[in-house]
C-alpha cells in the first residue's frame, strides 16, 4: 500500500490517463485565512487536478485553477499532436479547458460560458473540419433565459468557429449527442414539453470567414493552429465522453445489490443495502441511520471469486459533536464519523452465503456551516476505483479519504486544515482474510 497526503479536497471520479492517475480537487471552505500562505493549492473558491505516478508514490503535475472542477477526460483529443491524449476539463462557471497530459500545462481555456451554477455538459467530439490534425468540439453555452447557443469549437485553440445556432425558446438545452459524422442531435426542454431536434455540422460550420476569436477567450493561454484547409469528415464516430452516473442497483451473475439512500445527512437520514439471489432470498442485508453508502463496484478475481466492494459514512452519535466559532458570523459545527471499505464476497463454488472482508476503517472530522459541509457526500460518491495498476493480473483498490486535521487533538479549529489521503491497497496482498477467501475458493475449482 503506498499513501499520499494533500492540502485540499479530493472530489468526484478517479481517473486513469496511461501511466497516471489524475484526481480533481477543490480547496479548503472553512480555512481560507492560511490558503494563500500555501504554495501550489487552488486559490479561495478554486480547484484544480493532480496527477500521480499510477505505480510508484510520486506527483508528477498539478494544476491550479480559479474553478473547481466538475469532469475530466483524458482519452479524447491530442490538442499538440504529441501523440499522447490531452484533457478536457469542464468547471463550475462555464470554464472549459484543455490541459496537457504530459505535463498538465494549460494548452488552453475558454470562460464566460454563461454558467453559474455548474451544469454545463461536456462538449462533443467531431471530427477536423479545420485541416489542422485536431479534432473540434460542439458546445452548448448558456446566453440568458430561454437563450441557448450551439457552437463549434476549434480543438486546437478553442476559438469559436463557423455560425453558432442561437435557440431562444428553450428553458433548457440538453442531450447533446452526435448521430453521423455530420449531425448533432439535441433536446429542447420548453415546459414541461422536450422537443428532439437536429443540426448539420456543416451548417454550423458555414460562414466561417466571419468568425473571429471569441471575447471571451484566453488570448495569452490559446495553442496555435496548423492550418485551414478543410477536411471532409470520415465516416467513423470519435470517441465521446462518458459522464458518470449514480446506480443504485447492480447485477453480478445470479446475485442483486440494491442501495437506498434516504433523507439529508447527517441528521436526517438512512441507508439501506440489500443482496439477493435469483430466487429473490436475502443472502445479505445492512441498514443503519445517519449513514450514506457510496457508488458501490463489482470486484472480480482470477479465480472466478467475485463481489461487490461497499464503501459508507455512518456519523456518531450527537453527543460527539461539539459547536465552536470560527469567526464573528459563522458557527462551525464539528461532525465526526467513520468511513468503511467493505468487500462483500462470493465463492464461485455456490457456497450460501457472502464472505465479508473489512477492507479499511478511518475516522472523519467534517466541518459543517449550514447546509454546507466539507467534506461532503455529493463530491466524495466516487471515491473509490478498481484497478490493475501494475499489470500483474491482480486488484488494486485505489480510493481516498478526505478529513479536517490539527496538530493535536486538542489543537483550536484556527489551526486546522483540510487533508486528502489517496491510498492504494493490493487486495490479494495486503488483506489477509480475502487472501484466505480466495485461496480457499481456488483450491474447491
Amino acid at each position: 500500500m503506498f499513501l499520499l497526503i494533500f492540502i485540499s479536497e479530493l472530489e468526484g471520479p478517479i481517473t486513469i490517463a496511461r501511466d497516471k492517475l489524475l484526481f480533481m480537487m477543490r480547496s479548503p471552505i472553512f480555512e481560507r485565512r492560511q490558503m494563500s500562505l500555501r504554495s501550489g493549492q487552488p486559490p479561495p473558491t478554486g480547484g484544480g487536478l493532480i496527477a500521480l505516478d499510477s505505480v510508484r508514490p510520486v506527483e508528477l503535475w498539478r494544476k491550479t485553477l480559479n474553478n473547481v472542477p466538475k469532469e475530466v477526460d483524458c482519452g479524447l483529443i491530442d490538442i499538440n499532436l504529441d501523440g499522447v491524449l490531452d484533457c478536457i476539463v469542464i468547471a463550475d462557471n462555464g470554464y472549459l479547458a484543455v490541459l496537457s497530459q504530459a505535463t498538465g500545462n494549460l494548452l488552453w481555456r475558454k470562460t464566460n460560458n454563461g454558467y453559474k451554477d455548474g451544469k454545463m455538459k461536456f462538449p462533443l467530439i467531431v471530427d477536423d473540419l479545420t485541416g489542422d490534425g485536431v479534432n473540434d468540439l460542439v458546445l452548448i453555452s448558456y446566453m440568458g433565459p430561454s437563450k441557448y447557443q450551439l457552437a463549434l469549437l476549434s480543438g486546437s485553440n478553442g476559438v469559436q468557429i463557423g455560425t453558432p445556432l442561437v435557440k431562444e425558446d428553450c428553458d433548457q438545452m440538453t442531450g447533446l449527442n452526435l448521430t453521423s459524422p455530420d449531425t448533432v442531435i439535441y433536446v429542447c426542454v420548453q415546459g414541461e414539453r422536450e422537443r428532439v431536434a437536429s443540426v448539420s455540422i456543416s451548417d454550423l460550420y458555414k460562414s466561417r470567414s466571419k468568425s473571429t476569436a471569441s471575447s471571451n477567450i484566453d488570448e495569452s493561454a490559446s495553442h496555435t493552429a496548423n492550418g485551414n484547409t478543410a477536411s471532409p469528415p470520415v465516416a467513423k464516430l470519435p470517441p465521446q465522453h462518458k459522464s458518470t452516473k449514480r446506480q443504485n442497483t447492480l447485477t453480478l451473475d445470479k446475485y442483486h445489490l440494491v442501495i437506498e439512500n434516504t433523507g439529508v445527512c447527517p441528521d436526517h437520514c438512512s441507508a439501506v443495502v440489500n443482496i439477493s439471489d435469483d430466487t429473490n432470498h436475502t443472502v445479505y442485508s445492512f441498514n443503519a441511520s445517519k449513514t450514506y453508502i457510496m457508488q458501490p463496484l463489482i470486484i472480480h478475481f482470477n479465480n472466478a471469486a467475485n463481489g461487490f466492494l461497499l464503501k459508507y459514512w455512518e456519523w456518531q452519535p450527537d453527543k460527539e459533536e461539539q459547536e465552536d466559532y470560527y469567526d464573528k458570523d459563522k458557527i462551525i459545527i464539528i461532525r465526526h464519523l467513520q468511513e468503511r471499505i467493505v468487500l462483500v464476497m462470493f465463492s464461485p463454488d455456490g457456497t450460501p452465503g457472502p464472505h465479508i472482508v473489512n477492507a479499511s476503517q478511518s475516522d472523519i472530522i467534517q466541518l459543517c456551516h449550514s447546509n454546507s459541509c466539507q467534506p461532503g457526500t455529493s463530491l466524495q460518491e466516487y471515491s473509490l476505483l478498481l484497478a490493475d495498476l501494475d499489470k500483474d493480473g491482480s486488484q488494486d483498490l485505489i480510493s481516498y479519504l478526505v478529513t479536517y486535521a490539527g496538530p493535536d487533538k486538542s489543537s483550536d479549529i484556527q489551526t486546522w486544515s483540510l487533508v486528502s489521503q489517496i491510498r492504494v491497497i493490493r487486495l490479494e496482498h495486503e488483506l489477509p482474510k480475502l487472501y484466505e477467501f480466495l485461496h480457499k475458493s481456488g483450491s474447491q475449482n
